[in-house]
């Protein structure tokens, strides 16, 4: 038996190969076409590149918040965070789970409210273990509801941005063959989008509300203040 498993710090790594590999291939089709094999279905590889190399970015973030803030992401959450962007960019978009799974996107805005709903909470345990912050449990979770909800809003805020510069689809505005939706059927995709996160918020901060109240914020999905070398 395998006394280490693979770590959060591993995982992004693979991860980061698996876009880094993709976005090869995708500059190869870009300049020679005959080697489009079908691997990744997408009908613009400009577009895909570009997603490929902003979740290359983006997976930096937590490099990138430690080196401004000196804070420090648990393995825990850097895994939920790097598992997140893998199934929304490489699996949802370059592998086109998207189509293939139809509930996916739903899936992904789901997850997304329980994700930004556990960092809310780690914000305030950060506050209030580091700065000595206090806020009530009550008010904590409010923080956490009103912190993943809103950021669902920015993202939805981010893909009609994309859909109105670069002609995309993500807010599912028309049908397969470019017709828009008319009235109430064109807002249905962003609405659910919205009222998934929305749940997965409420979910999360529920389960945190009792969590805190009995044993505090667990060690695993807290972020903490990098201890600075004393010579």
């Amino acid at each position: 038996m395998m006394n280490k498993v693979i770590t959060a710090r591993n995982f992004r790594l693979l991860v980061l190969a698996s876009f880094a590999i993709s976005s090869i291939y995708l500059v190869a089709i870009l300049f020679s076409p005959q080697l489009d094999i079908g691997i990744l279905t997408f009908d613009h590889p400009a577009i895909l590149l570009y997603y490929n190399l902003s979740a290359i970015f983006v997976l930096f973030f937590p490099e990138i918040f430690k080196k401004i803030t000196g804070c420090i992401v648990s393995d825990a959450m850097l895994a939920m965070y790097s598992g997140f962007v893998f199934a929304g960019l490489f699996l949802g978009t370059a592998l086109d789970f998207y189509a293939l799974i139809p509930i996916w996107d739903k899936i992904l805005h789901f997850f997304s409210g329980i994700v930004l709903g556990i960092l809310g909470f780690a914000i305030i345990d950060l506050s209030h273990r580091h700065f000595k912050r206090e806020m009530s449990v009550p008010l904590a979770t409010l923080f956490a509801l009103c912190f993943a909800m809103a950021a669902g809003k920015v993202w939805e805020i981010y893909e009609f941005i994309l859909d109105s510069l670069l002609g995309t689809n993500t807010q599912r505005w028309a049908d397969n063959y470019g017709v828009p939706f008319v009235g109430q059927e064109a807002l249905m995709d962003t609405m659910l989008d919205m009222i998934l996160n929305s749940s997965g918020a409420i979910l999360i901060v529920i389960w945190g509300y009792h969590r805190i109240k009995r044993n505090g914020w667990p060690e695993s999905l807290r972020i903490t203040k990098a201890e600075k070398n004393v010579k």
